[in-house]
């Protein structure tokens, strides 16, 4: 089971990147399961505008499940945060410290959309 937590109960190592782990899916089904997303850090603000953290109820990892440079705060031709919200869907991406619970944190995903 995945819970959604604060930022600042995530530990540093939650921030890694590993890319290549997508799924796509709509925004608002997101917030259906997950509630509103829970934000980005400071750094990322231009890169990440829409994230949810969420830690393993049993195992206690941690994974950020998000945009990539999806919106015009990273280039201008891009849409605004509201534009890319409403999109039918987008390819959001999963980053954890192993690629292993990013792939575990999919699957859970996949399961419940």
């Amino acid at each position: 089971m995945w819970t959604v937590i604060d930022d600042h109960e995530a530990a540093p190592a939650s921030h890694v990147a590993l890319y290549g782990v997508r799924i796509r899916t709509r925004y608002k089904t997101l917030v259906a399961l997950l509630g509103e997303p829970n934000g980005a850090d400071d750094d990322d603000r231009k890169i990440i505008t829409t994230s949810w953290l969420l830690q393993h109820s049993e195992a206690g990892d941690v994974v950020r499940l998000h945009d990539w440079k999806a919106t015009d705060r990273y280039r201008s031709c891009l849409p605004t945060i509201e534009k890319f919200r409403s999109l039918p869907s987008y390819y959001w991406h999963i980053t954890a410290e192993q690629e292993e619970t990013a792939m575990l944190f999919k699957l859970w995903l996949e399961n419940r959309l």
